[in-house]
């Protein structure tokens, strides 16, 4: 795997790391509303297989991406890909909430485990669009635009990590939850 992506599995496998089943399905607080340890997967989970099909379907196409990328773009590719920085608050696309990609209950080496596959799968489409397109946009982020193959690896580190502190978060709010 390469070593970007294998930060971004490290980074959310430490915060998996001895999880049991109960608190892996347990919601923060007992509120429904707020996404449960497993959730946080499952929406990571759909952004990999998401992105991984849309590198898929740009091969199939057989020609590089051709769009326009503003200073807006721009702007926020650098705040979020190079800087490193994941604004919080806002919601995920409907495609890649969790329910998308529907985890049976499972503690957190079980979860690691599917991130690892899933983040195998994602790297093994992002070596074979870099084989045709080494530097050139391959596929367009909802949010940043269109991004090459390192800005998507990149992104990914840095959206594990912003859930990697959210499952720091969730961890907390349920075992204070759960000592009530």
């Amino acid at each position: 795997m390469h070593p970007v992506l294998q930060q971004t599995y490290a980074a959310l496998s430490r915060e998996l790391e001895g999880l049991d089943v109960s608190v892996t399905q347990a919601h923060p607080h007992g509120d429904v509303s707020l996404w449960s340890v497993r959730q946080v997967i499952e929406h990571l989970l759909a952004t990999y297989a998401t992105c991984t099909a849309s590198l898929d379907g740009r091969l199939a196409k057989g020609r590089p991406l051709e769009s326009p990328l503003s200073f807006r773009l721009r702007f926020w590719q650098w705040v979020i890909i190079d800087m490193g920085y994941f604004p919080p608050g806002r919601k995920a696309p409907e495609r890649v909430r969790p329910g998308v990609v529907t985890l049976a209950a499972q503690d957190g080496a079980g979860l690691a485990q599917n991130v690892r596959a899933a983040l195998t799968k994602l790297d093994t489409a992002l070596d074979r669009v870099q084989a045709v397109y080494p530097s050139r946009p391959v596929v367009t982020h909802i949010d940043l635009g269109p991004l090459t193959v390192c800005q998507w690896r990149k992104f990914h580190r840095v959206h594990a990590r912003h859930h990697a502190k959210q499952l720091v978060r969730v961890k907390a709010a349920t075992a204070s939850g759960s000592s009530q």
